[in-house]
């Protein structure tokens, strides 16, 4: 669930400020990030960059250049709680996810408190599309090891 400590390591260098002077075209004065591990192969890497010339507005979950981040759960309602403890506001949910070959997903969105938009979801066992194909969404794992 989410609402545990992330640490967070803070960069900030002369040869970070090059390097990103390149990529951005303006310096950069230095980076936050946190490094998740999330699973044995997915792992997230949050960043907060500090630069003079930054925008300062985070887009909605709908302009150009958002991130749609959403994080399987396995109680919608206490992850919500959760997020809700630690300052995140709760939008509206959890919502049933729309047509029949998702029937049973449940999906709550929430806006951190920085502001960007983000959702927790849960998923039944089975979806009714797995009885028209073998493919199926990706889906976590009951279960896995420090590897």
């Amino acid at each position: 669930m989410l609402g545990n400590t992330i640490p967070v390591v803070t960069v900030s260098s002369v040869g970070l400020m090059l390097e990103r002077l390149e990529v951005t075209g303006f310096p950069i004065e230095g980076v936050n990030l946190a490094m998740l591990r999330l699973s044995p192969n997915l792992n997230l890497e949050p960043q907060e960059f500090k630069a003079e010339k930054q925008r300062k507005d985070m887009p909605s979950n709908v302009d150009l250049g958002s991130a749609h981040l959403a994080f399987f759960v396995d109680d919608i309602n206490a992850a919500a709680k959760s997020l809700r403890e630690h300052g995140a506001e709760l939008l509206r949910g959890p919502i049933q996810a729309l047509g029949e070959p998702k029937r049973g997903d449940l999906i709550w969105y929430f806006k951190t408190p920085w502001g960007a938009f983000m959702e927790i979801l849960w998923r039944p066992e089975h979806l009714p599309y797995e009885d028209d194909t073998p493919n199926r969404l990706f889906a976590p794992k009951a279960c896995w090891q420090d590897r």
